[in-house]
């Protein structure tokens, strides 16, 4: 009995350290089966803060626009359509929009971002771009205007002067330059020269001028009508009424310098005829190419000598009335010349020297000059 006992427990002794034995993996072999996936150890999270003043801008340029925070580049914003810029921390940002078109249009502004959400930024671009393009106009149109047939066209300004006989004309004043009076008027184009042989050929298939085979000098033996029928046929060319003859008072402003006045006899940066003009001691008693003196102030020439000038005005007696703009037709059909020619005396080519001719008449030392409307 108790040796069958001791032989049970010897029994279920081995047994059951035998089935332990069996379930623990050998020392130093693998355990897992061909084929099995080893899982991944997972990796320790860790807490992202998310700021407290997460923002979103959003800037409306209204016009194309290069969009910069804090002088870095972001992205383009356009007339339709806004551009979003994240924004991560409280703070102050620099913002700036610079047109894509020409980086002299932006605006720049400091936007404080203190909350959450989304912060719309308006910028007023399109305004500033928009003038800035006008002004550009304006100055491309101050610019010298060339035509093919009427040649080279010089801005003048508008303003205000006094016509007639003001202080430097001395005692040459005649009485028909008084009063003296202030006249106002707005910006026009003038010829640089007196219209050429060249360019008459070149629009009317003929020469009248007595002193030919100079293409540069002025043409002359054209009367008042037929420097009309040159304006026309050159408006033709060039579409619409826009070239004309200029007024008394245009030329006048023009051959002093417009509103840079040299307040000088003639029309010239020198002082003395001789250099302004070709009149009656130096010309040889011809007409000479034009830009062969000095221009004024306003890269005019021959204004003073070569050949006197139609203007549209008829001839007339001035008012020491304010004037804007005058044009006189009352009065005699005489129509005004202006500047004096290669046959007057110095005297007579001052720049506020009147004179007048019969509309009809055509002679070899008169010319003309056009005027475009600005």
């Amino acid at each position: 009995m108790k040796f069958t006992v001791l032989f049970l427990s010897l029994f279920f002794t081995f047994f059951l350290v035998d089935a332990q034995t069996k379930t623990q993996p050998k020392k130093g072999k693998a355990t897992a089966k061909k084929g099995a996936v080893k899982p991944k150890a997972a990796k320790p999270k860790v807490a992202i803060p998310v700021a407290e003043s997460f923002a979103t801008l959003k800037i409306n340029a209204n016009a194309d626009a290069k969009v910069f925070v804090d002088n870095e580049l972001k992205g383009v914003s356009n007339p339709t359509k806004s551009l979003k810029v994240a924004i991560k921390e409280v703070g102050a940002y620099k913002v700036k929009v610079v047109s894509t078109y020409n980086a002299k249009d932006f605006i720049e502004k400091t936007v404080d971002v203190t909350t959450k959400g989304q912060l719309l930024v308006d910028f007023d671009l399109a305004p500033l771009v928009a003038a800035r393009q006008q002004a550009e106009e304006e100055e491309n149109k101050k610019k010298p205007m060339k035509t093919k047939y009427a040649g080279t066209l010089r801005f003048v300004e508008g303003g205000e002067f006094f016509m007639g006989c003001t202080f430097e004309q001395t005692d040459y004043c005649e009485g028909v330059e008084k009063p003296a009076h202030k006249v106002k008027l707005k910006n026009y184009y003038i010829s640089e020269t007196e219209v050429t042989q060249a360019q008459w050929e070149e629009l009317m298939g003929d020469n009248p001028s007595k002193f030919r085979n100079c293409d540069n000098c002025p043409v002359e033996m054209v009367s008042y009508g037929d420097a009309l029928r040159f304006i026309d046929e050159l408006n033709k060319k060039e579409g619409g009424k826009k070239f004309r003859l200029p007024t008394e008072a245009e030329w006048e402003y023009a051959a002093r310098g417009g509103n840079k006045p040299h307040k000088q006899l003639y029309s010239g940066t020198a002082i003395d005829m001789g250099s302004s003009g070709w009149f009656k001691d130096n010309s040889g008693a011809k007409t000479h190419e034009v830009k062969t003196k000095e221009p004024n102030n306003l890269g005019l020439y021959d204004m003073s000598g070569n050949v006197n000038e139609w203007c549209a005005d008829v001839d007339g007696l001035y008012s020491a009335d304010f004037a804007e703009n005058p044009r006189n037709m009352d009065g005699p059909k005489y129509n005004v010349i202006r500047g004096g020619a290669w046959s007057d005396l110095s005297v007579d080519c001052r720049v506020s020297t009147r004179d007048k001719e019969n509309p009809k008449n055509r002679f070899e030392t008169i010319g003309f000059r056009l005027v475009r409307e600005y």
